[in-house]
């Protein structure tokens, strides 16, 4: 029997003669969150198999389990030094929290993304289940698609997208509505596999049926598939922590692990430039037009590009208290994910924080996602809750 803590009523008679060993977990290295929470982000399912569990002890008898056993990191927190230059959260009420979602029983939100309509958003799971709900936190479909964390989610339309797994695939899937959402059946229709975690998926242009499907993770390449199912792989000096792209052109950008932004051109597999402005990995990015896009990083910052100079130039330098590991920009808006609080601005008066709610929920979380038009932001994390926030 494991129990990860004392319980008042378990039977003394069956501890008299036992064992007593202190399970610790030591995942650290390998998530995608890895300089932060570790495994807290994920359900991290260790199988022993057959394998012997020994003690230090010579004449204690060895033990062998034959067990799954499921090692979550409780409420893993980081303690981060205040930067004196960093912004404070206005909490006179700009922003309050509305509606809340929580799915399955330990299962933990990693990514959110709309889903093809405005008022449509799906969340991916450490447990690998992707929840479709509406702009007012109902749901609307549950669906299993992976045995292991779900870290990135890309619509290509309303019912076909593509998931990026902690089992080292990215799989495109597509829903029969016939019936209608809550009745809609999930059918595989490519599956690719990088080899170790796939943390970022992306289409290059969403809206074109021919746009290529861009993959990273864990792997240093870009996986790039097109339409017709060939595959491209181009080379990166590190993991790949997350992939946008240009609206209105071929570039890609991709944030790494070791700090770098690498732009490439998709049409030729070629690298345009390499930006190293930021000192940590940079698990955010979000695109504002062709010319302009924000990454965020665990140095604590978040940066203005402007890509109308060649290579792309940083041209606001916003200092924070806490890694930044979600963003998201609609229109003027700009959210963030800034360690457990949700940050607002508006993109035309960067400095200047214009809302946001302190201690918005525990761990970090890169799965946060605006609309101007609404004056909403949707928030999914490692909690178990889905939050959905108005803003005035």
């Amino acid at each position: 029997f494991i129990c990860m803590e004392q319980h008042p009523h378990f039977p003394r008679f069956l501890a008299e003669n036992a064992v007593i060993m202190k399970l610790s977990t030591s995942f650290e290295g390998s998530s995608l969150m890895s300089d932060t929470f570790s495994s807290a982000s994920s359900c991290t399912r260790l199988v022993t198999g057959q394998k012997k569990l020994e003690t230090c002890a010579d004449d204690l008898r060895k033990v062998r389990i034959a067990a799954a056993v499921d090692i979550v990191d409780i409420e893993a927190r980081d303690i981060v030094s205040e930067r004196p230059n960093a912004q404070p959260i206005d909490v006179s009420g700009s922003v309050v929290l509305q509606n809340g979602f929580s799915g399955l029983m330990n299962d933990k939100f990693l990514c959110v993304s709309q889903a093809g309509d405005s008022d449509r958003f799906a969340v991916g799971s450490s447990l690998g289940n992707v929840y479709f709900l509406d702009s007012m936190g109902c749901s609307l479909l549950q669906v299993h698609a992976h045995d292991a964390s779900i870290w990135d989610l890309a619509f290509r339309e309303k019912y076909r997208f593509t998931t990026g797994s902690e089992d080292g695939t990215s799989v495109e899937w597509s829903c029969s509505n016939e019936k209608g959402d809550a009745q809609a059946s999930l059918q595989c229709n490519a599956r690719h596999t990088l080899g170790t975690d796939v943390y970022c998926v992306k289409y290059l242009h969403p809206n074109d049926p021919q746009t290529p499907l861009l993959t990273g993770g864990l792997y240093n390449s870009l996986m790039v598939r097109g339409r017709d199912g060939t595959k491209s792989y181009i080379r990166t000096q590190c993991s790949i922590q997350v992939i946008k792209s240009l609206p209105q052109s071929p570039t890609a950008i991709v944030g790494g692990g070791d700090g770098s932004l690498s732009l490439f051109d998709i049409g030729t597999n070629t690298l345009v430039k390499t930006l190293t402005d930021h000192q940590r990995k940079v698990p955010t990015l979000t695109v504002q037009d062709d010319n302009h896009f924000f990454s965020g990083s665990f140095d604590s910052t978040i940066r203005a590009w402007d890509c109308r100079a060649p290579g792309a130039v940083n041209t606001l330098t916003l200092k924070l208290k806490n890694y930044v590991t979600g963003l998201d920009v609609n229109n003027n808006h700009l959210a963030a994910c800034v360690g457990e609080n949700l940050y607002l601005w508006d993109v035309r008066k960067l400095n200047e924080v214009l809302g946001g709610f302190p201690q918005g929920w525990k761990g970090l979380s890169r799965g946060v996602c605006v609309q101007s038009a609404s004056n909403l932001v949707v928030t999914a994390s490692p909690d178990g809750y889905v939050r959905f926030w108005r803003f005035v």
